[in-house]
């Protein structure tokens, strides 16, 4: 509701009470006084309260499989996490034996989770979200299992036999990024985890650009490098992109032991190290990608507040 109607609504609630006023007198006054209040209350209700998240998670899909992999079959869910704001869009895409799932292996990178929505491309449509277990993508070769989890947000599950592994990803009721938050225990020996999120800012058509923004400098290909804590907030986009897209995460509150960052001249992937653990449940990585003509907007929001840190 905007604030021109929020004042037209004030109005015409004090001008239906001092009418009342003028004609009931003291009693008249204390009521209409008490309806005011409480007319006043609920309109303000509407306008602070939210939309709510809606998580909407599809039925798996199996076919004859249209790409490169070793298995007969495709298996795929869509996912969708809105809030009236924005809307992100994933996408969960293995091979697999049969229908019903046997033998699966991710079809790219090591979960099989892309990210097709806001843009098809920035975080990767086909594999965003990486993870290995002592240096081995563990996930790769079991089917995730997925849940909807109060306030509208997603739980997805791997039950491997090395670790069980749970992203538990929400989009806050407000905002126009995705949180992601990441539970491991051990099932025997722990070992040292990975979590990894690749992107091809802008597009993945030649040529590209690519560059990385953080409040402290400008990074470009073709580097491997760690960042030191304060370089947390990146800002990924192409200076080739006609459509000025871009994409983003913060990294600051996920308590790893290391942030990697390789900058290629295709792909661009941030990856968190985490040291063994009998369990770990990292902090919240924000992730954001925005649409047409908003790098200038996505370096505002994402690094404009930095510098007071």
């Amino acid at each position: 509701m905007s604030a021109g109607r929020i004042a037209r609504i004030a109005f015409g609630l004090l001008f239906s009470v001092f009418s009342g006023v003028c004609v009931a007198g003291g009693t008249g006054r204390a009521e209409a006084g008490r309806k005011l209040l409480a007319d006043m209350e609920r309109a303000l209700a509407v306008v602070k309260k939210p939309a709510a998240t809606i998580c909407k998670i599809g039925a798996p899909l199996t076919g004859p499989h249209r790409a490169h992999g070793p298995k007969p079959m495709d298996f795929t869910r869509r996912i969708t996490l809105s809030n009236g704001k924005t809307s992100y869009g994933l996408k969960y895409w293995m091979n697999v034996q049969a229908a019903d799932g046997a033998a699966p292996l991710a079809i790219e990178g090591s979960t099989g989770l892309g990210m097709e929505r806001p843009s098809s491309a920035n975080w990767y449509c086909n594999n965003f979200l990486e993870f290995t277990y002592g240096g081995a993508s563990i996930l790769k070769t079991v089917l995730a299992e997925f849940s909807e989890e109060p306030e509208g947000s997603l739980r997805v599950r791997w039950p491997t036999e090395q670790a069980e592994v749970v992203a538990l990803l929400s989009l806050p009721a407000d905002g126009v990024h995705l949180q992601i938050v990441f539970h491991v225990v051990a099932k025997g020996p722990p070992k040292p985890f990975s979590i990894g999120f690749r992107a091809y800012p802008g597009h993945t058509a030649r040529p590209w650009n690519r560059r990385v923004d953080t409040f402290h400098r400008v990074l470009c290909p073709v580097m491997r490098l760690q960042l030191p804590p304060n370089e947390h907030r990146l800002v990924l986009y192409d200076e080739l992109d006609v459509s000025k897209t871009a994409c983003a995460i913060d990294v600051g509150n996920a308590g790893q032991s290391g942030t990697e960052l390789n900058l290629q001249n295709y792909g661009v992937t941030i990856t968190l190290e985490f040291p063994a653990a009998a369990s770990t449940e990292t902090g919240t990585v924000r992730l954001w990608d925005l649409g047409r003509g908003s790098v200038n907007a996505a370096m505002d929001l994402v690094l404009g507040d930095e510098g007071a840190e």
